[in-house]
């Protein structure tokens, strides 16, 4: 009834874990924002799997029918994901941007936080390309190009935060995407949705903990916020220190 978003870095976190997530996180966004877009992932979901169940089987007969309605889909849905990405994107660099005028001492590595996307089949035609890959496909049992493929990439001082980016640059990169994701929800249906983070400052070191304090608190997002006590000193400074935030002890004493 309530949208939610969730940000889980021990098992879940969208930069680190396969391409798969990073669709997720980009269609889960998507549906909310362009609720037409749905219709075509599901169509383009049914069509892939029918290729690449007959594909498998080597069972062509009927395959041009599907091969007909997968084109048409992808290019729908890799239309709706571009577009919805280039408005994250916009949001995303607008935080970072303002990040920077409010905290001038923030790291290169969060300053030069940058973001790309890729369709799946690179910068030609879909269907050429789709056409090209015909023998391979069938050698290979499976579509091997395709918005299914598409994927997107944060890179901090020109190389990708999964392979070189800390755990804090990890942490804050993955804070800014569901924050951005959170603007371009709220510029859409004028409410924000919930952000759901768990353990926040794991690995944080203080001075991009108080980034993301800041980062917290100037969204003005409807934020829960799960971490252990051995944070408590910590948070109840900054609560102190910021009235928008509350503290909540779970399971103490009185």
């Amino acid at each position: 009834v309530f949208p939610c978003y969730s940000l889980v870095f021990g098992f879940n976190n969208v930069l680190l874990n396969d391409s798969s997530y990073r669709r997720d996180f980009i269609d889960t966004g998507m549906f909310h924002v362009e609720p037409e877009s749905r219709k075509s992932f599901n169509v383009f979901e049914k069509s892939l799997k029918q290729r690449n169940f007959l594909l498998k089987s080597k069972n062509y007969e009927s395959i041009g029918l599907w091969e007909k309605q997968l084109v048409n889909a992808n290019n729908t849905l890799s239309e709706y994901r571009e577009s919805y990405f280039k408005n994250l994107r916009k949001h995303f660099y607008t935080i970072i941007e303002n990040i920077k005028d409010k905290i001038p001492e923030i790291y290169n590595d969060i300053s030069s936080l940058e973001l790309k996307y890729m369709n799946g089949w690179g910068d030609d035609n879909f269907e050429s390309v789709f056409n090209k890959n015909q023998a391979k496909d069938r050698r290979l049992g499976y579509t091997s190009t395709g918005t299914h493929r598409s994927d997107f990439i944060v890179s901090s001082l020109g190389k990708p935060v999964r392979e070189s980016g800390s755990m804090s640059t990890l942490v804050l990169a993955c804070l800014i995407l569901n924050l951005a994701k959170i603007n371009v929800f709220h510029v859409k249906n004028g409410f924000k949705p919930v952000l759901l983070i768990d353990d926040l400052f794991f690995g944080i070191d203080n001075k991009n903990l108080s980034t993301v304090v800041k980062l917290l608190v100037h969204s003005k997002g409807n934020i829960v916020l799960t971490a252990p006590n051995i944070y408590k000193q910590i948070l109840e400074k900054i609560c102190e220190e910021n009235h928008e935030l509350k503290l909540i002890a779970v399971g103490e004493d009185g």
